[in-house]
Parts: structure tokens; C-alpha cells; sequence
């Protein structure tokens, strides 16, 4: 009979193998006596990663692992590890401490009072400047295209409650934020104060091509603000298009009755483009059903407790 986990942590991999062994005792340490089970999902890591887990999960059966195929990003590898939690809550953290497994034992108090989301709210942050300076700017300028709004200075340092990992367990689309999803599906939420350190080893994976990745997909999925940019174009244009038939009619110049009439066509032409937008949009959110990542090997699921 499988041994019944309250808690499963959720760690994606990419390069971390000098954090792994000690990251894997300090979880055990602060959930400490939570049953609980920690799920790797290495996301496609070129150093020894995997090979350490490995000798990690001998020693030690609460230890569970992925290997993807390929690294298919961050999102991916935690929809991964989701997709075979089987605790009554999971928690999502990285590998490099910057998010501290202190705080585990914190989440885990506030979804026992009841609470279905619970996330990490970076009160300080032991980053670079041009990392806070693009946190801030991110969260910031996503909030006001994105309703409702998202959480700020909330990164995937989070616990959720089995129902919630259901309806993830459920989401098809590709390039998929999840910190968006929380932010729309409801449910009694809140947040807890973290101090976010520094890495404690190796070089950070995330680079500033992956964050913009990251907030593409974020308006993308969660937002139509694109569109409705061409709606603003479109009347804009007829604006401009009535002052220049006014002034046409009375400055009676042929000149402005020209102008109108190519204003005119230009109104058309981004009204067209902001119809179309919506229909494509609508289609898009119909009809995407594409996965999210492969998994080439797992350790660690189907032991008979």
C-alpha cells in the first residue's frame, strides 16, 4: 500500500548539482515530521545533475526523479513534477536556495488554516540590479495589461493545494505562466514575507532571454492587450480623420479632403487587424492542446509502500 504524503516539493533542475545534496537534507529538515516527497525534474542539465540525484534517491526513497528530454523550460519541468505529485498539497521551489527551505514549513502552517494558495512574497532580495530592476519593471508593467492582476514580487515559490494541481494537471497549452493561472482560478489565497537570498552555488540558468520569454507568454496567455492596442489605433484614426473633414469643410482646401479620406482608409485597415486579432485569440484559446515537455526517465514511482 503507497504511503499517503501531505506535502510533495516540486524542484526543477537545470545545472545545480553542487546545491542538490544539501537542498534535498534542508527540505527533509523544515518539513520535518510533514510526510512529504521531493520530485527532481531535471530539465535537460548539462553537468552531472542527474547522476548526483541518482546517488541521492539510493540513500534516500522519499526522493523522486524526472529526466526530461530536452531542456524545455522552467514552466514545463514544475508541470512535470505536478503531473506526479501525490500529496494532498504540493510545493513549488528552486534548486539554487535563493528561495529558502525555511519557509516550507511556513506555507505548510497556512494551508493547514485553510488557505489553497500560498505564495512567497520577496520582501527583500539578495539579486543584482538589473534583476530587481527587471522584477519590478516585469510585475509591474504586466499588471497593467493583465486582470486580475498578478501577485508582484511573487516568483515560483509557492504551495498549492491538491485541487488546484488537478486543474494544472489539465492545462494543454504549450507555453503556459503559471503564475498567471493562480492569479485567475480564485480560491482563498495568501502571501508570506520571504527574504530572497543569494545562490548559494553555481551560475544562475535564467537569462534575460528566458525572462522575456517568460512575460511573452504571460500577455500572450493571459491577456489581450495586443489587440486592444488596435482598437485604440483604429479610432485614433477616425479622430483624425473627422478633424480633417472638418477643417476640409470649413477651410473648403481639397488638400484636407484627401487627408480624411486616406485617415479614413488607415481606421479600416486597424479596425480590421483588431477584428481579426480577436477571432484568431478566440480560435487560439479553443483549440490549443499541444504538451509541455517528454520525459525520458523517472526514478521512484511506482515503489509499493
Amino acid at each position: 500500500m503507497k504511503q499517503k504524503i501531505t506535502v510533495s516539493v516540486i524542484v526543477p533542475v537545470f545545472n545545480e548539482e553542487s546545491n542538490l545534496k544539501i537542498l534535498t537534507r534542508e527540505i527533509h529538515r523544515y518539513l520535518y515530521p510533514t510526510s512529504h516527497e521531493i520530485i527532481f525534474v531535471d530539465d535537460g542539465s548539462s553537468d552531472n545533475s542527474f547522476e548526483v540525484l541518482k546517488n541521492i534517491r539510493v540513500k534516500d526513497t522519499n526522493v523522486k526523479l524526472l529526466k526530461l528530454s530536452r531542456n524545455f523550460g522552467q514552466q514545463a519541468a514544475i508541470l512535470a513534477g505536478l503531473s506526479k505529485a501525490r500529496g494532498k498539497a504540493a510545493i513549488v521551489m528552486d534548486a539554487d536556495f535563493q528561495d529558502p527551505p525555511q519557509y516550507l514549513k511556513d506555507f505548510v502552517v497556512k494551508w493547514q488554516e485553510g488557505y489553497k494558495v500560498v505564495l512567497g512574497k520577496r520582501r527583500k532580495r539578495k539579486d543584482t540590479f538589473f534583476k530587481k530592476m527587471t522584477a519590478f519593471i516585469f510585475y509591474r508593467t504586466l499588471n497593467l495589461i493583465v486582470k486580475p492582476r498578478i501577485e508582484p514580487d511573487c516568483g515560483d515559490f509557492f504551495l498549492i493545494d491538491q485541487k488546484i494541481v488537478k486543474e494544472l494537471n489539465n492545462v494543454k497549452t504549450k507555453d503556459f505562466f503559471i503564475r498567471g493561472y493562480l492569479s485567475q482560478i480564485g480560491f482563498k489565497k495568501i502571501t508570506v514575507p520571504i527574504k530572497r537570498e543569494a545562490r548559494k552555488n553555481g551560475k544562475s540558468g535564467y537569462s534575460f532571454k528566458k525572462m522575456l520569454k517568460l512575460a511573452t507568454d504571460a500577455v500572450a496567455n493571459f491577456s489581450s492587450f495586443p489587440i486592444k492596442i488596435f482598437y485604440f489605433f483604429s479610432f485614433t484614426v477616425i479622430l483624425v480623420a473627422t478633424y480633417f473633414l472638418y477643417l476640409a469643410i470649413i477651410l473648403k482646401q481639397n488638400n484636407y479632403y484627401l487627408f480624411s479620406f486616406m485617415a479614413f482608409l488607415s481606421s479600416i485597415q486597424f479596425l480590421g487587424f483588431a477584428i481579426l486579432g480577436e477571432y484568431i485569440v478566440r480560435t487560439f484559446r479553443d483549440i490549443r492542446n499541444d504538451g509541455h515537455y517528454l520525459i525520458d526517465e523517472e526514478i521512484g514511482f511506482d515503489e509499493k509502500k
